[in-house]
């Protein structure tokens, strides 16, 4: 079979071929096992013209090639518009398509016993739009249930003719990652994306994931609905033969996109083994309250900058514990004073990531977060303003229970937002363009928007980039 993997135009971020899709290399290393012939193009993809600026290859849909038996689309929320601008072309021109990833894993309603989609109270317009497009959508991972997927095209689109919506599967979680093949990076050499060493020197990166799934409950994040609470390993040959992959396309550093990428200390110094031999720098995310425990600390941090890590992001959040409380972070502002200090003294660069409007907040919490930055001097910083995604203990009241706070029974949070207008307040290219749609109880929207303005340009005063 011929298939077409689709990634959306991700309107994101400002260079968009940054970051490749693992989730769809990962269903093209399964579909290729099976002897499919799998292409592959990004929407965002562009080259330079003559006079220099960025000429889209694919400048909208209406260019997507029809010769192919099968459509594969993921993507996450921010691309949703472009998800259903695909769906509905390949609709109209009778296309057999298939769309999974984080976006439909939230917001492509309930799967029942026979497959097809529960209409439910909580899907929006833009919600009907997407299930009603796709003959079959896959939530969580996909790679085990693919091809059970192909089998029920036909089936999912005679749904799409006598219900207007498609079939909705749920993919089992994976529990020996060492059965699915290594994902295939044949498309990794169209994505620029760099890791500057010490020197100013830009070495080509790519991305990798060593586990699934994240043990945490922070209440504005998606992730353990998406992977479950249950942290699932790859095996540490696999991580090995899949680091040598990389190494032999020609990228000499890597982000490592676990969430917590030092939860399992022993299992990371391994990690960091076959880095330090292979020659690669990286990053990483990590947490404060995991690497200030007397078990991590600076010695730790120690052997992970030996190895070639030279960034690190970690979700500050706030500066409030009160509002690091609010959101069940469990970490506490003097563990992300203590983790941003013993990065700059080991010589980790240190990028600080923030949250505005988080249920709780007032300008006195604001300015908490404001004048922890300013006091500890990340060396980077990333501001952000909560958006109220679906799958999210904040949003949704199913979820409560899952990540283990069920007395979180009344936020201080409002959300203005039309039904319909869910993917108007997305990023769009720049971060000037980001539209508020949170407030609470002491602040507006409004208020939110200012200060997030301030706090930015006050940050480039400062010298500390985002």
């Amino acid at each position: 079979m011929r298939i077409l993997q689709i990634n959306p135009k991700n309107t994101l971020y400002e260079q968009p071929m940054t970051i490749p899709p693992l989730g769809l290399s990962y269903i093209s290393a399964v579909l290729k096992e099976r002897g499919h012939l799998v292409d592959f193009i990004d929407m965002s993809e562009y080259v330079i013209g003559e006079d220099g600026k960025h000429v889209d290859v694919f400048p909208n849909v209406s260019s997507i090639p029809l010769d192919y038996d099968l459509y594969l689309v993921s993507g996450t929320s921010p691309q949703a518009r472009e998800i259903r601008n695909i769906g509905r072309f390949l609709k109209e021109k009778n296309r057999a398509a298939i769309v999974g990833g984080p976006h439909v894993t939230n917001y492509a309603g309930i799967e029942t016993p026979t497959g097809v989609t529960t209409i439910s109270g909580n899907l929006l317009p833009t919600d009907m739009e997407l299930v009603s497009n796709y003959p079959v959508m896959i939530k969580n991972e996909g790679e085990n249930i693919i091809f059970e997927a192909i089998e029920r095209i036909e089936e999912g689109m005679r749904a799409i003719k006598d219900f207007n919506r498609g079939i909705v599967l749920r993919g089992p979680m994976i529990e020996d990652l060492g059965t699915i093949p290594i994902p295939d990076r044949s498309n990794a050499h169209k994505y620029s994306y760099f890791l500057e060493d010490k020197n100013g020197e830009n070495h080509r990166c790519t991305h990798i994931m060593t586990s699934r799934g994240c043990p945490k409950r922070c209440a504005f994040c998606d992730s353990p609905g998406l992977w479950t609470r249950k942290v699932r390993y790859t095996p540490l040959n696999r991580i090995k033969e899949e680091l040598e992959q990389i190494r032999s396309f020609g990228f000499s550093s890597i982000q490592i996109y676990d969430d917590i990428f030092p939860l399992n200390r022993s299992r990371m110094i391994e990690i960091c083994r076959y880095l330090k031999n292979m020659g690669f720098l990286w990053r990483c995310y990590m947490r404060a309250d995991i690497m200030t425990q007397p078990s991590f600390g600076r010695p730790i941090l120690e052997i992970m900058h030996d190895s070639g890590m030279i960034q690190t992001l970690v979700g500050i959040e706030s500066g409030s514990q009160q509002i690091l409380d609010n959101i069940y972070k469990d970490v506490t502002v003097e563990q992300n004073t203590e983790i941003c200090r013993l990065c700059k003294e080991v010589g980790i660069v240190f990028k600080a990531s923030v949250i505005l409007g988080l249920p709780g907040e007032t300008m006195e919490t604001m300015e908490a977060t404001r004048r922890w930055v300013l006091e500890n001097r990340p060396d980077r910083c990333g501001v952000n303003v909560f958006i109220p995604y679906r799958g999210t203990p904040i949003v949704d009241q199913k979820m409560r229970r899952q990540y283990g706070v069920d007395d979180m029974h009344d936020f201080d949070l409002d959300v203005s937002l039309e039904p319909g207008e869910a993917d108007e307040f997305y990023y769009y290219g720049s971060r000037t363009k980001l539209q508020v749609v949170v407030s609470t109880s002491s602040l507006t929207a409004q208020q939110i928007h200012e200060f997030y303005l301030k706090f930015q340009a006050e940050l480039e005063a400062e010298g500390i980039p985002y």
